[in-house]
């Protein structure tokens, strides 16, 4: 990948900037990281056309002590061979913040074409994002939130459209949630499914 941030005592901040063309051989074709102790903001940014043959193909998040604030950020066509076509999320300790940003053309092997979502331990905000053509070869063709999630999961102004999943979910796979799920004003159009549940597959909520 392009950068790794890994054991920081601190917040991290990635302001209008460009991640292209990254590859990576293991998690994270643009960015890695990995034990921080701080929140972690990226604003204003684009992720187009970075790989991983592990998880997250232009981003991954593992062992984050602290919040995730994504704003105003593009992530098109990456791709990853396991789960999380753009974004990989697991053993988040805080709240998770998705505004005004687009996923388009993102795809994974596993789950989550272009978002995964596993173990956080605090609540998931999507607002005002859109999901267009997001594929997987497992559920979730735009989200899967699997793993444990201890908090709301709100989904709001958003749009998915001509995601596609070989699964559940075409739009959306929802695995063990801990609390509420609230979709508000959000428009489902095209999503496909080889599965249950063409735009939304619901697991244990609750």
């Amino acid at each position: 990948g392009a950068i790794s941030f890994s054991v920081i005592n601190g917040s991290v901040s990635i302001l209008g900037s460009n991640f292209d063309n990254n590859n990576v051989s293991g998690p994270g074709g643009a960015i890695y990281f990995s034990d921080i102790n701080g929140s972690v903001s990226i604003v204003d940014s684009s992720f187009n056309n970075n790989n991983a043959s592990g998880v997250g193909g232009a981003i991954s998040f593992n062992v984050i002590n602290g919040t995730l604030y994504i704003a105003n950020s593009s992530f098109d066509n990456n791709n990853v061979s396991g789960p999380g076509g753009a974004i990989y999320f697991s053993n988040i300790n805080g709240s998770v913040t998705i505004f005004n940003s687009t996923f388009n053309n993102n795809s994974a092997g596993g789950v989550g074409g272009a978002i995964n979502f596993g173990f956080i331990n605090g609540s998931i905000s999507i607002v005002d994002s859109s999901f267009v053509e997001n594929s997987v070869s497992g559920p979730g063709g735009a989200i899967y939130v699997g793993g444990d999630i201890f908090g709301n999961l709100k989904i709001i102004n958003s749009s998915f459209d001509s995601n596609s999943a070989i699964g559940p979910g075409g739009a959306i796979s929802f695995g063990n949630i801990g609390g509420d799920v609230i979709l508000a004003n959000s428009t489902f159009n095209s999503n496909s499914a080889i599965g249950p549940g063409g735009a939304i597959s619901f697991g244990n909520i609750g």
